[in-house]
């Protein structure tokens, strides 16, 4: 019988957002950039999914880094 070995990953990645200052007002067009890694597994590509306001933001993760540019109209947003 053949055998099978495989590893758990039980570290989540690691993601670091590159905002602009919380004390900053913006208005219209922002970029938001950052990085992701995961040591064990790695990250594909299409595994990145980001999301403003619960609507879906297309990003592509490209050497372990991103960059978003969105534009925002006045107001909190999540």
């Amino acid at each position: 019988a053949a055998s099978v070995t495989f590893t758990y990953d039980s570290v989540p990645p690691d993601l670091t957002l590159l905002p602009p200052d919380l004390t900053t007002v913006i208005s219209g067009s922002l970029t938001v950039s950052g990085t992701a890694a995961d040591a064990t597994s790695g990250l594909a590509p299409g595994s990145l999914a980001l999301s403003v306001d619960g609507a879906p933001v297309a990003a592509t993760l490209v050497g372990g880094a991103f960059s978003v540019d969105l534009v925002l109209a006045a107001g909190p947003h999540t």
